[in-house]
C-alpha cells in the first residue's frame, strides 16, 4: 500500500497503462528486525523507451537520485514527463535525449533538478520543448 492516495493513485494509473510498478520497496534488513528506510531514490540510467501509448518515461515527484543518460524516442505523447522537482531536492537529470515524441520531448510541470538543467536534448517532438 502506498503512503498516501496520490502515491496509491499514480501507482494504480501507471499499472493499467502496462508500466511495471514497484512499491513498498524496503532495504537495509537489519538484525534486530525491520528495515532501514523504504526505497524512494535511485539511479535510472541507460534506459530506452520507445514506441509507448502514453509517455516515454514519468516520474511524478523527483527529489533525490539520478536520471540520466535514457532516450525516449516515438512515444505517443510525451518523452519525458516530470510533475515535480521539489524545492531543496538533489536530483540529478542529465544528457538525457527526446527524439520524435509526438508531445513535448521534456514536460517539466514545476521545478528545476538540482543539477543538469540544459544538457538535455531532443529534436523531432511533436510540440513544445527539445531541450531541458
Amino acid at each position: 500500500m502506498a503512503d498516501n492516495y496520490l502515491e496509491q493513485l499514480v501507482a494504480e494509473w501507471y499499472e493499467y497503462k502496462g508500466y511495471f510498478v514497484k512499491k513498498n520497496l524496503w532495504v537495509g534488513k537489519l538484525s534486530s528486525g525491520g528495515y532501514e528506510c523504504e526505497l524512494d531514490d535511485g539511479t535510472f540510467s541507460g534506459n530506452t523507451a520507445s514506441g509507448n501509448s502514453d509517455d516515454g518515461f514519468f516520474v511524478a515527484n523527483f527529489n533525490d537520485g539520478t536520471f540520466s543518460s535514457n532516450t525516449a524516442s516515438s512515444n505517443s505523447d510525451d518523452g519525458f514527463e516530470v510533475n515535480t522537482f521539489s524545492g531543496g531536492n538533489t536530483a540529478v537529470f542529465s544528457n538525457n535525449a527526446a527524439i520524435n515524441n509526438i508531445g513535448e520531448g521534456y514536460s517539466v510541470l514545476s521545478g528545476t533538478p538540482f543539477s543538469g538543467d540544459g544538457t538535455n536534448s531532443g529534436s523531432g517532438n511533436g510540440s513544445g520543448t527539445d531541450s531541458f
